[in-house]
């Protein structure tokens, strides 16, 4: 009896089309190989999801600090007023751009449609280090409650990206089966209807 891990592609049952998008990536929960997809990989994507959310979460309160900070204030103090709102306004502009970029890979990574796992899961380690820094300062600043959120956010993606790492072998793997299929699918759609 054949094994059905050495299926070729010529047969069809090996490779259910339904199991792909329109671009004719096969989704992560699909079988078109013996190659699992590693679940390491989609816990990270999980992570960067949830992270690049609450990154543009934090930019809407950004934003309302910044229109109470444009009420008229006393001719003293309008120039520290105008510093507080360019600062806001590029910092919220970086967020913006870092929790957009974190949601993409998060997606990415859970569809399978991300080239590599090296570059996200090296970035989220630095981002992770970063609010561990972050939190270390504001908890030195006395600012408990606040430093608390920096410091969870550090930890998790610290270890999405171990978790990206650790699985990159086996996305690799998974992302050349993918390839595989793709070449057979390209082969169905040009081959003559009603051929064997």
């Amino acid at each position: 009896m054949p094994n059905a891990d050495n299926r070729s592609a010529s047969d069809p049952s090996a490779v259910p089309a339904s199991s792909a998008d329109a671009s004719g990536v096969p989704y992560p929960h699909s079988e078109e190989s013996a190659v699992p997809y590693p679940k390491t990989v989609q816990v990270a994507g999980a992570v960067w999801i949830i992270y690049g959310i609450v990154a543009l979460v934090n930019l809407a309160f950004l934003i309302l600090f910044i229109v109470g900070a444009g009420e008229e204030k006393p001719d003293a103090d309008r120039e520290a007023q105008k510093a507080a709102i360019a600062l806001a306004t590029c910092f919220g502009m970086f967020q913006a751009l870092i929790g957009l970029v974190f949601i993409h890979v998060g997606i990415q990574s859970i569809r399978g449609t991300a080239r590599d796992t090296l570059g996200n899961g090296i970035g989220s380690l630095l981002f992770g280090l970063i609010n561990l820094a972050q939190g270390g300062r504001l908890g030195m600043a006395g600012d408990f409650v606040l430093a608390g959120f920096y410091f969870l956010f550090g930890v998790l993606l610290i270890g999405a990206g171990v978790l990206a790492l650790a699985g990159r072998r086996e996305y690799r793997q998974w992302r050349e089966a993918s390839q595989v299929y793709q070449a057979w699918q390209e082969e169905q759609r040009q081959a003559p209807h009603g051929s064997s």
